[in-house]
């Protein structure tokens, strides 16, 4: 892909509110790794409310955001 890595570059609204993260662990890392990657780095918006991230993934996620990674990030949310 022309020597960038992978990522979804166009995304800017994700909302993944009352998925279930059937996945566990697993699927939180892939979640938390998306966040540190940037989201694609033109994320905007991101909904994680009703996921049962618990304190472990809610954690990650906060991590991932201080890593700046998603700097047009507006939204945020959790509840």
């Amino acid at each position: 892909m022309g020597g960038r890595e992978g990522g979804l570059p166009h995304l800017t609204h994700l909302d993944l509110s009352g998925a279930q993260l059937n996945g566990g662990r697993t699927t939180l890392r892939v979640l938390i790794d998306f966040v540190r990657r940037g989201g694609g780095g033109s994320l905007v918006s991101l909904g994680l409310a009703r996921c049962a991230l618990g304190e472990e993934g809610g954690e990650g996620v906060r991590e991932a955001l201080e890593e700046g990674r998603c700097g047009k990030l507006e939204e945020l949310r959790l509840r």
